[in-house]
């Protein structure tokens, strides 16, 4: 998202959402577009509490905390609640066309080979293969 912020890259296949509509909100030059036809791989995020945690009440309390209403408008996601509308005005999820079957895919060396060459057909070389910068 930051290479294309500052023009290094035309585009990116790394969806950091919340951080990319940020950067349109202060008027930096950059777009979400989804696939019309291809799907998108989501996945849900989870959270639980340890049977032996040491402790639980806090535990408790920040999961309360996390999804409440208030908090998951402010996060600037999908959220699993109901009553929190799609971020920055974007349609609810399940009405994109997506792959909701991510961990059937990251353990799949061959379809992942599959997918890095079609996208280095997009894109080029993968200049930045990972690590912090």
């Amino acid at each position: 998202m930051r290479s294309v912020v500052s023009g290094e890259s035309m585009a990116t296949f790394d969806m950091m959402l919340h951080h990319t509509m940020v950067e349109k909100r202060e008027g930096r030059p950059i777009e979400v577009a989804f696939p019309a036809q291809d799907r998108i791989p989501i996945w849900g995020q989870l959270g639980a509490i340890f049977k032996d945690a040491l402790h639980p009440n806090a535990a408790k309390l920040y999961l309360q905390w996390y999804i409440a209403k208030e908090q998951q408008v402010r996060i600037g996601t999908w959220s699993a609640r109901n009553d929190v509308p799609p971020p920055f005005g974007l349609k609810p999820i399940l009405d994109y066309v997506v792959a909701n079957d991510l961990a059937e895919l990251v353990t799949d060396p061959a379809r992942l080979t599959e997918l890095r060459k079609r996208f280095e057909g997009y894109t080029g070389d993968v200049k930045n293969k990972g690590g912090i910068r």
